[in-house]
């Protein structure tokens, strides 16, 4: 069974490659990059060299911006640490709920 991962604020990509690299003490279970966001245009390219292997997986954008139903259905998701009080710029950020959007997509 393959889980999908995707990351918002994945930065670099250590959350993603630490998923992807674990040893699974079963082999029929993967973790797999699905997508991934951050709006740092050079942070986004090294995700790609680092992880994804494909630019159309990644998304380089203000996360406030994004098209959440565009993004296909997840087994897994991840926010970098530095996202779990969505500040940027010192000032909280209103994302709509990801797990509302994910109930209202199955």
């Amino acid at each position: 069974m393959n889980f999908k991962l995707g990351e918002l604020f994945c930065g670099p990509g250590g959350i993603g490659y630490a998923a992807i690299t674990t040893k699974i003490a079963n082999p029929d279970y993967k973790i797999l990059h699905a997508w991934a966001n951050d709006y740092d245009k050079d942070t986004c390219a090294t995700f790609v060299d680092n992880i994804a292997k494909k630019e159309n997986t990644v998304i380089c954008q203000d996360v406030r911006k994004l098209v959440y139903a565009k993004i296909k259905m997840l087994s897994i998701e991840f926010q970098n640490h530095i996202s779990q009080r969505c500040v940027h710029a010192g000032k909280p950020l209103k994302i709509p709920s990801f797990q509302k959007t994910l109930k209202t997509m199955k």
